[in-house]
């Protein structure tokens, strides 16, 4: 699931958790997300450069209660960083990646 808007992928969330409501996922954090790379890391496993993922669980909503910004964070060789922007944002030169983890 690469190349697709912040919205597009709580909707992929959404239908997930509609088919089977017992994987009760929820999109990461910054902190959640933060603590993957760091472990990652330390396993030695590193994430593809010029790759991002949403943080769905990270976002400013309008009047409406739909997503205008939302956070991402995009991997680096040494490290990763966390920016914001447009929801609706699709980059055809990097891929995003949809990650989520059940709801504690």
């Amino acid at each position: 699931e690469m190349g697709k808007t912040f919205p597009q992928y709580q909707e992929i969330l959404d239908q997930k958790n509609t088919q089977n409501p017992d994987l009760n996922l929820k999109g990461l954090t910054m902190e959640e997300c933060l603590l993957v790379e760091v472990a990652a890391d330390l396993e030695g496993f590193h994430f593809e450069s010029q790759t991002w993922t949403w943080l769905l669980e990270e976002q400013v909503l309008d009047k409406k209660g739909l997503p205008v910004r939302c956070l991402y964070a995009s991997w680096y060789v040494d490290g990763v960083g966390v920016n914001s922007d447009d929801s609706s944002i699709q980059y055809s030169n990097k891929g995003a990646r949809f990650a989520a983890v059940p709801k504690v």
